[in-house]
């Protein structure tokens, strides 16, 4: 993949003059990579539809500011997959052959937003406007999980919430425990009954080895919903290790989670290992193949692929 990526920047560099911005160069190597299929690929729609929850994915205009204002890796990764996911939408939009043409009209120093108003009437807001209603479709898997317990939809304002979950998000990584439940008390308040709410009060409980706790905030972020991948796979782990009567509960959690998000590696790896354990190589050998089909660049699970 890096190669074929790598080898696109020649062509989209040389056609625009290096004058291409950022975003639309890494977004057309990502999507020229991937719909070729050239190795591995990201798979990041949960990530991308939770960031699409939190207001977090910024217009054409600010878009290369997502590589050079990124707080962390995170953040990158999520630049690179949502410019691939507008070169998407775009190829879609106007061809592939139209692509090309706007890098060469970027080589006689026009600006994109002046470009683009060759096929959008209303300039940049139009595409932007469109580019959402794409990921919307795109990502329509995804989306429930981005909904909060009310039922609002991320296309309605709730940007206190993510403001507040993000700022306990980092109380918590820096370990400010104080901090953290001052303003897990805020959310509690202002957002009660919210799913990442309950999740983050289950993080916390964790760290205090606060087991029973933990499980028991998590059952109540089941119960009030939507369907979070985050709440099964913790749910599921927490289950395995410390209620091996509970494995059943454990496995099903994985199984909604694998529904959730077929393309991450964690509810497959225990799948395969809670089958193992079971001694039913037959369903192992099932979450194997599943596990190796999504991480292709992943050693370990290529190596015990080839064992079973």
């Amino acid at each position: 993949m890096t190669l074929w990526h790598e080898i696109a920047h020649v062509y989209h560099l040389g056609l625009s003059e290096h004058r291409v911005p950022r975003f639309l160069s890494e977004g057309l190597a990502e999507w020229e990579t991937a719909r070729l299929n050239r190795g591995w690929q990201r798979e990041m729609d949960r990530v991308l539809s939770a960031a699409m929850r939190d207001r977090a994915i910024p217009s054409l205009e600010l878009m290369s500011k997502a590589f050079s204002h990124a707080q962390n890796f995170e953040d990158i990764a999520i630049a690179y997959y949502a410019s691939g996911k507008l070169a998407g939408f775009l190829s879609d939009r106007i061809g592939s052959e139209a692509l090309g043409k706007i890098l060469s009209e970027l080589a006689k120093k026009r600006e994109l937003a002046e470009v683009l108003e060759e096929y959008f009437t209303e300039g940049t807001p139009q595409a932007d406007s469109e580019f959402n209603a794409f990921l919307k479709r795109d990502l329509k898997h995804f989306l429930p999980q981005a909904l909060d317990a009310s039922g609002m939809s991320s296309a309605q304002p709730r940007a206190n919430e993510s403001i507040l979950i993000r700022r306990a998000r980092l109380a918590l990584k820096q370990g400010q425990l104080d901090e953290f439940e001052a303003l897990q008390d805020e959310l509690a308040v202002a957002f009660p009954q919210s799913v990442q709410d309950l999740l983050l009060g289950a993080r916390v409980a964790l760290r205090r080895e606060q087991v029973g706790l933990a499980l028991d905030l998590l059952e109540k972020a089941a119960s009030v919903g939507p369907p979070s991948f985050e709440v099964e796979v913790l749910r599921a782990r927490l289950l395995l290790e410390a209620r091996p009567l509970a494995s059943q509960e454990a496995q099903q959690s994985l199984l909604n989670a694998h529904e959730l998000d077929p393309s991450a590696q964690e509810p497959l790896r225990l799948l395969a290992d809670y089958y193992k354990s079971k001694s039913r190589p037959q369903l192992e050998l099932e979450y194997i193949r599943k596990w190796a089909f999504v991480a292709e660049d992943n050693e370990v699970v290529q190596e015990r692929y080839l064992t079973l």
